[in-house]
Protein backbone atom coordinates (compact mmCIF):
# COMPACT_ATOMS: atom_id res chain seq x y z
CA UNK A 1 0.00 0.00 0.00
CA UNK A 2 1.51 3.70 -0.97
CA UNK A 3 2.19 6.21 1.37
CA UNK A 4 -0.49 8.29 0.38
CA UNK A 5 -3.66 5.89 0.42
CA UNK A 6 -3.46 5.70 4.47
CA UNK A 7 -4.67 9.16 4.04
CA UNK A 8 -7.88 11.09 2.97
CA UNK A 9 -7.81 13.84 0.59
CA UNK A 10 -7.69 16.09 2.92
CA UNK A 11 -3.83 17.81 3.13
CA UNK A 12 -2.59 16.44 6.81
CA UNK A 13 1.17 17.18 6.50
CA UNK A 14 3.56 18.30 3.65
CA UNK A 15 7.19 17.58 3.13
CA UNK A 16 9.70 20.94 2.34
CA UNK A 17 12.75 20.06 1.10
CA UNK A 18 15.64 23.25 1.65
CA UNK A 19 18.76 22.55 0.23
CA UNK A 20 19.85 25.97 1.58
CA UNK A 21 19.58 26.58 5.67
CA UNK A 22 20.23 29.95 6.33
CA UNK A 23 17.98 33.37 6.12
CA UNK A 24 18.00 34.52 2.30
CA UNK A 25 15.49 35.12 0.17
CA UNK A 26 14.66 31.64 -0.92
CA UNK A 27 14.37 30.61 2.77
CA UNK A 28 12.32 33.81 4.05
CA UNK A 29 9.14 33.20 1.60
CA UNK A 30 9.34 28.90 2.36
CA UNK A 31 9.29 30.08 5.62
CA UNK A 32 6.23 32.85 5.41
CA UNK A 33 4.57 29.62 3.92
CA UNK A 34 5.38 27.09 6.20
CA UNK A 35 3.99 28.84 8.70
CA UNK A 36 0.67 29.68 7.22
CA UNK A 37 0.04 26.03 6.66
CA UNK A 38 0.80 25.14 9.81
CA UNK A 39 -2.03 27.84 11.19
CA UNK A 40 -4.27 25.72 8.54
CA UNK A 41 -3.67 22.87 10.85
CA UNK A 42 -1.12 21.35 7.88
CA UNK A 43 1.68 19.48 9.64
CA UNK A 44 4.91 20.88 7.75
CA UNK A 45 8.16 18.66 8.03
CA UNK A 46 11.25 20.62 6.68
CA UNK A 47 13.97 18.05 5.64
CA UNK A 48 17.26 19.72 5.70
CA UNK A 49 21.10 18.53 3.97
CA UNK A 50 23.25 20.17 7.08
CA UNK A 51 22.61 22.61 9.95
CA UNK A 52 22.06 26.39 9.80
CA UNK A 53 20.44 29.72 10.96
CA UNK A 54 17.14 28.21 9.16
CA UNK A 55 17.16 25.28 12.24
CA UNK A 56 17.14 28.15 15.45
CA UNK A 57 13.57 29.10 13.84
CA UNK A 58 12.32 25.71 13.49
CA UNK A 59 13.32 25.41 16.87
CA UNK A 60 11.58 28.41 18.07
CA UNK A 61 8.08 28.22 15.61
CA UNK A 62 8.00 24.15 16.75
CA UNK A 63 8.04 23.15 13.34
CA UNK A 64 9.35 19.51 12.88
CA UNK A 65 12.31 18.57 10.96
CA UNK A 66 14.98 15.86 9.76
CA UNK A 67 19.24 16.88 9.05
CA UNK A 68 19.95 14.56 6.73
CA UNK A 69 23.33 14.76 4.53
CA UNK A 70 21.45 14.75 0.60
CA UNK A 71 22.78 15.83 -2.43
CA UNK A 72 22.55 18.47 -4.88
CA UNK A 73 22.72 18.53 -8.90
CA UNK A 74 25.22 21.00 -9.80
CA UNK A 75 28.44 22.39 -10.57
CA UNK A 76 30.34 19.28 -9.80
CA UNK A 77 33.47 18.82 -12.06
CA UNK A 78 33.59 14.95 -12.55
CA UNK A 79 30.85 13.59 -14.23
CA UNK A 80 30.67 10.33 -12.33
CA UNK A 81 30.73 11.73 -9.01
CA UNK A 82 27.71 13.64 -10.27
CA UNK A 83 26.01 10.89 -10.71
CA UNK A 84 26.84 8.93 -7.74
CA UNK A 85 25.48 11.37 -5.86
CA UNK A 86 22.66 11.10 -7.73
CA UNK A 87 22.43 7.42 -7.02
CA UNK A 88 22.98 8.00 -3.17
CA UNK A 89 20.27 10.21 -3.13
CA UNK A 90 17.83 7.08 -3.70
CA UNK A 91 19.34 5.84 -0.39
CA UNK A 92 18.72 8.93 1.45
CA UNK A 93 15.43 8.73 0.52
CA UNK A 94 14.84 5.56 2.06
CA UNK A 95 16.18 7.05 5.80
CA UNK A 96 13.74 9.78 5.59
CA UNK A 97 10.62 7.52 4.33
CA UNK A 98 11.94 5.19 7.39
CA UNK A 99 12.22 8.29 9.73
CA UNK A 100 8.75 9.80 8.59
CA UNK A 101 6.79 6.29 8.88
CA UNK A 102 8.57 6.16 12.63
CA UNK A 103 7.28 9.01 13.32
CA UNK A 104 3.93 8.20 11.92
CA UNK A 105 3.49 10.83 9.26
CA UNK A 106 1.91 10.06 6.06
CA UNK A 107 2.67 13.34 3.69
CA UNK A 108 0.70 14.33 1.01
CA UNK A 109 3.10 16.31 -0.96
CA UNK A 110 6.55 16.63 -0.86
CA UNK A 111 7.33 20.50 -2.13
CA UNK A 112 11.24 21.28 -2.72
CA UNK A 113 12.49 24.88 -2.34
CA UNK A 114 14.79 25.27 -4.92
CA UNK A 115 16.17 24.08 -8.58
CA UNK A 116 19.67 22.73 -7.07
CA UNK A 117 18.81 19.44 -5.85
CA UNK A 118 16.72 16.62 -7.28
CA UNK A 119 16.24 15.07 -3.96
CA UNK A 120 12.50 16.32 -3.75
CA UNK A 121 11.52 14.68 -7.01
CA UNK A 122 13.93 11.44 -5.78
CA UNK A 123 11.64 11.08 -2.21
CA UNK A 124 8.03 11.73 -3.87
CA UNK A 125 9.18 8.78 -5.82
CA UNK A 126 9.77 7.12 -2.77
CA UNK A 127 6.77 8.14 -0.62
CA UNK A 128 4.66 7.83 -3.81
CA UNK A 129 3.22 11.28 -3.40
CA UNK A 130 3.17 14.35 -5.55
CA UNK A 131 5.87 16.64 -6.39
CA UNK A 132 5.73 20.50 -6.54
CA UNK A 133 9.04 22.55 -7.87
CA UNK A 134 9.53 25.66 -6.82
CA UNK A 135 12.35 27.20 -8.73
CA UNK A 136 14.10 30.39 -7.40
CA UNK A 137 16.53 31.11 -9.96
CA UNK A 138 17.59 31.27 -13.43
CA UNK A 139 20.84 29.16 -12.20
CA UNK A 140 23.63 29.87 -14.83
CA UNK A 141 22.44 33.46 -15.81
CA UNK A 142 22.77 34.20 -11.78
CA UNK A 143 24.51 32.20 -9.77
CA UNK A 144 26.69 30.59 -12.72
CA UNK A 145 24.93 27.27 -12.02
CA UNK A 146 25.29 24.22 -14.32
CA UNK A 147 23.85 21.17 -13.88
CA UNK A 148 25.85 17.58 -13.69
CA UNK A 149 23.26 16.23 -16.40
CA UNK A 150 22.10 17.09 -19.96
CA UNK A 151 19.39 19.44 -20.56
CA UNK A 152 17.47 16.69 -21.53
CA UNK A 153 18.13 14.58 -18.20
CA UNK A 154 16.84 17.80 -15.85
CA UNK A 155 14.07 18.19 -18.16
CA UNK A 156 13.04 14.86 -17.49
CA UNK A 157 13.18 14.64 -13.97
CA UNK A 158 11.49 18.11 -13.62
CA UNK A 159 8.34 16.90 -15.43
CA UNK A 160 7.75 14.75 -13.31
CA UNK A 161 6.34 17.29 -11.09
CA UNK A 162 2.36 17.58 -10.83
CA UNK A 163 3.34 21.29 -11.33
CA UNK A 164 6.61 23.70 -11.06
CA UNK A 165 6.14 27.10 -9.26
CA UNK A 166 8.31 29.93 -10.34
CA UNK A 167 8.93 32.99 -8.84
CA UNK A 168 8.54 35.65 -11.58
CA UNK A 169 7.48 35.72 -15.21
CA UNK A 170 11.30 35.64 -16.12
CA UNK A 171 12.08 32.47 -14.75
CA UNK A 172 8.78 30.59 -16.15
CA UNK A 173 10.11 31.91 -19.76
CA UNK A 174 13.18 30.74 -18.90
CA UNK A 175 12.29 27.49 -17.83
CA UNK A 176 9.40 27.09 -20.30
CA UNK A 177 12.39 26.67 -23.05
CA UNK A 178 13.87 23.86 -21.11
CA UNK A 179 11.10 22.04 -18.99
CA UNK A 180 8.47 20.23 -20.80
CA UNK A 181 5.56 17.81 -19.91
CA UNK A 182 4.14 19.51 -16.86
CA UNK A 183 2.19 22.85 -15.82
CA UNK A 184 4.41 25.94 -14.91
CA UNK A 185 3.08 28.98 -12.97
CA UNK A 186 3.83 32.21 -11.75
CA UNK A 187 3.37 33.02 -8.46
CA UNK A 188 5.28 35.96 -6.55
CA UNK A 189 6.88 35.71 -3.52
CA UNK A 190 5.14 37.21 -0.65
CA UNK A 191 6.39 39.92 2.05
CA UNK A 192 5.03 41.10 5.11
CA UNK A 193 3.43 44.08 5.00
CA UNK A 194 5.51 47.31 7.34
CA UNK A 195 2.92 49.83 8.57
CA UNK A 196 5.96 51.32 10.88
CA UNK A 197 6.08 55.26 10.17
CA UNK A 198 9.44 57.02 9.96
CA UNK A 199 11.36 57.80 12.54
CA UNK A 200 10.83 61.17 13.45
CA UNK A 201 14.68 62.35 14.02
CA UNK A 202 16.17 64.68 12.02
CA UNK A 203 18.66 63.19 9.29
CA UNK A 204 21.57 65.13 7.71
CA UNK A 205 22.14 63.62 4.63
CA UNK A 206 20.73 61.45 1.15
CA UNK A 207 21.05 57.93 2.83
CA UNK A 208 20.81 55.00 0.24
CA UNK A 209 20.14 51.24 1.06
CA UNK A 210 21.62 48.22 -0.13
CA UNK A 211 20.77 44.24 0.92
CA UNK A 212 22.27 41.34 0.01
CA UNK A 213 24.48 38.89 -0.39
CA UNK A 214 28.08 39.95 -1.14
CA UNK A 215 28.72 38.78 -4.46
CA UNK A 216 29.74 39.36 -8.22
CA UNK A 217 26.10 38.61 -9.39
CA UNK A 218 24.69 41.48 -7.21
CA UNK A 219 25.78 44.32 -8.81
CA UNK A 220 27.27 45.75 -5.77
CA UNK A 221 30.39 46.55 -7.01
CA UNK A 222 28.36 49.06 -9.83
CA UNK A 223 26.55 51.02 -6.52
CA UNK A 224 30.15 51.71 -4.87
CA UNK A 225 31.66 52.89 -8.11
CA UNK A 226 28.48 55.58 -8.99
CA UNK A 227 28.13 56.63 -5.22
CA UNK A 228 32.13 57.59 -5.24
CA UNK A 229 31.82 59.55 -8.20
CA UNK A 230 28.79 61.29 -7.25
CA UNK A 231 30.83 62.48 -4.06
CA UNK A 232 33.81 63.23 -5.55
CA UNK A 233 31.43 65.87 -7.58
CA UNK A 234 30.50 67.15 -4.70
CA UNK A 235 27.92 65.30 -3.29
CA UNK A 236 29.06 65.05 0.42
CA UNK A 237 26.31 64.14 2.08
CA UNK A 238 25.02 61.17 -0.06
CA UNK A 239 25.50 58.11 2.55
CA UNK A 240 25.04 54.09 1.04
CA UNK A 241 24.57 51.41 3.65
CA UNK A 242 25.27 47.73 2.26
CA UNK A 243 23.36 45.38 4.27
CA UNK A 244 24.39 41.23 3.81
CA UNK A 245 27.67 39.27 4.53
CA UNK A 246 29.27 36.81 1.46
CA UNK A 247 32.13 35.68 -0.39
CA UNK A 248 33.15 39.80 -1.78
CA UNK A 249 33.39 41.53 1.60
CA UNK A 250 37.27 41.71 1.27
CA UNK A 251 36.90 42.81 -2.26
CA UNK A 252 34.00 45.39 -1.90
CA UNK A 253 35.80 46.83 1.56
CA UNK A 254 39.13 47.18 -0.71
CA UNK A 255 37.54 48.97 -3.17
CA UNK A 256 35.87 51.52 -0.62
CA UNK A 257 39.55 51.98 1.01
CA UNK A 258 40.83 52.59 -2.23
CA UNK A 259 38.08 54.69 -3.64
CA UNK A 260 38.43 57.16 -0.47
CA UNK A 261 35.00 56.79 0.42
CA UNK A 262 35.18 55.18 4.36
CA UNK A 263 32.98 58.06 5.68
CA UNK A 264 30.24 57.63 3.06
CA UNK A 265 30.12 53.97 2.32
CA UNK A 266 29.46 51.40 4.81
CA UNK A 267 29.90 47.51 4.72
CA UNK A 268 27.27 47.24 7.76
CA UNK A 269 26.84 43.12 7.81
CA UNK A 270 24.54 40.58 8.13
CA UNK A 271 20.88 42.04 9.86
CA UNK A 272 17.72 40.98 10.52
CA UNK A 273 16.69 44.15 12.21
CA UNK A 274 17.14 46.90 9.35
CA UNK A 275 15.57 50.24 9.93
CA UNK A 276 14.39 50.00 5.94
CA UNK A 277 11.97 53.24 6.59
CA UNK A 278 14.25 55.42 7.62
CA UNK A 279 15.98 54.96 3.97
CA UNK A 280 15.22 57.57 1.16
CA UNK A 281 16.25 54.94 -1.66
CA UNK A 282 16.71 51.54 -2.08
CA UNK A 283 18.72 50.06 -4.45
CA UNK A 284 18.39 46.14 -6.17
CA UNK A 285 21.63 45.84 -8.98
CA UNK A 286 21.88 42.00 -9.32
CA UNK A 287 22.35 41.41 -13.00
CA UNK A 288 19.82 39.11 -12.98
CA UNK A 289 17.39 38.56 -9.82
CA UNK A 290 14.89 36.09 -10.34
CA UNK A 291 12.14 38.13 -8.48
CA UNK A 292 13.85 40.41 -5.98
CA UNK A 293 12.24 40.18 -1.95
CA UNK A 294 14.36 42.63 -1.12
CA UNK A 295 13.05 44.89 -4.10
CA UNK A 296 9.51 44.01 -2.23
CA UNK A 297 10.85 45.10 0.85
CA UNK A 298 12.16 48.61 0.15
CA UNK A 299 8.42 49.26 -1.35
CA UNK A 300 6.65 48.15 1.58
CA UNK A 301 8.76 50.53 3.20
CA UNK A 302 7.82 53.65 1.57
CA UNK A 303 10.92 53.28 -0.48
CA UNK A 304 11.48 54.53 -3.96
CA UNK A 305 13.44 51.92 -5.70
CA UNK A 306 16.38 51.92 -8.54
CA UNK A 307 16.93 48.52 -10.12
CA UNK A 308 18.31 47.01 -12.83
CA UNK A 309 16.02 46.47 -16.04
CA UNK A 310 16.60 42.77 -15.94
CA UNK A 311 14.95 39.57 -14.52
CA UNK A 312 12.09 39.94 -11.99
CA UNK A 313 13.19 43.27 -10.61
CA UNK A 314 11.92 44.64 -14.34
CA UNK A 315 8.53 42.92 -13.00
CA UNK A 316 8.23 45.02 -9.86
CA UNK A 317 9.32 48.77 -10.03
CA UNK A 318 7.09 50.92 -12.59
CA UNK A 319 9.90 53.10 -14.38
CA UNK A 320 9.07 56.77 -13.04
CA UNK A 321 6.14 55.45 -11.04
CA UNK A 322 7.57 53.38 -8.05
CA UNK A 323 11.40 54.04 -8.91
CA UNK A 324 13.78 53.57 -11.92
CA UNK A 325 15.28 51.06 -13.66
CA UNK A 326 18.78 51.12 -15.65
CA UNK A 327 20.56 48.58 -17.77
CA UNK A 328 22.85 46.51 -15.72
CA UNK A 329 26.36 47.77 -15.28
CA UNK A 330 25.37 51.26 -16.59
CA UNK A 331 26.95 53.14 -13.72
CA UNK A 332 26.04 56.75 -15.25
CA UNK A 333 22.57 55.81 -15.43
CA UNK A 334 22.49 54.84 -11.92
CA UNK A 335 24.04 57.92 -10.86
CA UNK A 336 21.39 60.12 -13.22
CA UNK A 337 18.73 58.34 -11.54
CA UNK A 338 20.29 58.80 -7.86
CA UNK A 339 20.58 62.40 -8.51
CA UNK A 340 17.11 63.06 -9.69
CA UNK A 341 15.94 61.51 -6.19
CA UNK A 342 18.34 63.03 -4.15
CA UNK A 343 16.86 66.52 -5.52
CA UNK A 344 13.46 66.15 -5.05
CA UNK A 345 12.15 65.01 -1.94
CA UNK A 346 8.58 65.61 -3.10
CA UNK A 347 9.06 62.93 -6.25
CA UNK A 348 10.57 60.66 -3.41
CA UNK A 349 7.37 60.30 -1.04
CA UNK A 350 5.38 60.03 -4.35
CA UNK A 351 7.38 57.19 -5.50
CA UNK A 352 7.51 55.51 -2.22
CA UNK A 353 3.90 55.82 -1.42
CA UNK A 354 2.80 54.09 -5.82
CA UNK A 355 5.58 51.78 -4.57
CA UNK A 356 3.73 50.80 -1.27
CA UNK A 357 0.42 50.41 -2.98
CA UNK A 358 1.83 48.33 -5.75
CA UNK A 359 4.00 45.84 -3.24
CA UNK A 360 0.89 45.38 -0.90
CA UNK A 361 -1.99 44.44 -3.75
CA UNK A 362 0.47 41.98 -6.12
CA UNK A 363 3.17 41.10 -3.51
CA UNK A 364 1.43 40.67 0.16
CA UNK A 365 1.90 37.27 2.11
CA UNK A 366 -1.36 36.01 1.95
CA UNK A 367 -2.00 36.73 -1.71
CA UNK A 368 1.40 34.58 -1.87
CA UNK A 369 0.46 31.81 0.60
CA UNK A 370 -3.58 31.88 -0.99
CA UNK A 371 -2.29 31.13 -4.68
CA UNK A 372 0.18 28.09 -3.53
CA UNK A 373 -2.58 26.44 -0.98
CA UNK A 374 -4.37 26.65 -4.16
CA UNK A 375 -2.18 24.65 -5.84
CA UNK A 376 -1.74 22.37 -2.93
CA UNK A 377 -5.65 21.87 -3.11
CA UNK A 378 -5.67 21.49 -6.84
CA UNK A 379 -3.13 18.62 -7.17
CA UNK A 380 -5.00 16.70 -4.11
CA UNK A 381 -8.17 17.01 -5.64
Amino acid sequence: MSYTKKKNKSIRSVVFVSPHVDHYGAEKSMMTYVKYIKKQGITPILILPWYGSLVEELKEENIEYCIFRYFLWINEKKKLIGIIKYILNYFCAIYIFMWLKKKKYAPCLVHTNSITTPFGVQLSKILRTPHIQHIREFGTLDFDMKFNFSDIFVSKVLSQSKEIICISDAVKEYYEKKITGTKIVTIYNGVETNDKKNKLEEKCGFYILLIGRLSEEKGQEDVIKAVSSLIKSGYKDIYLHMYGDGKDYDKLNDLIYKLGVGDNVRLCGYSKNIDIQNYDVGIMASKNEAFGRVTVEYMLNGLPVIGTNSGGTKEIIVDGVTGYTFTKGNIDELQNHIVVLYQNPVLRNKMGDSGKNRAKTLFSKEKYCQEIYYVYEKIMK
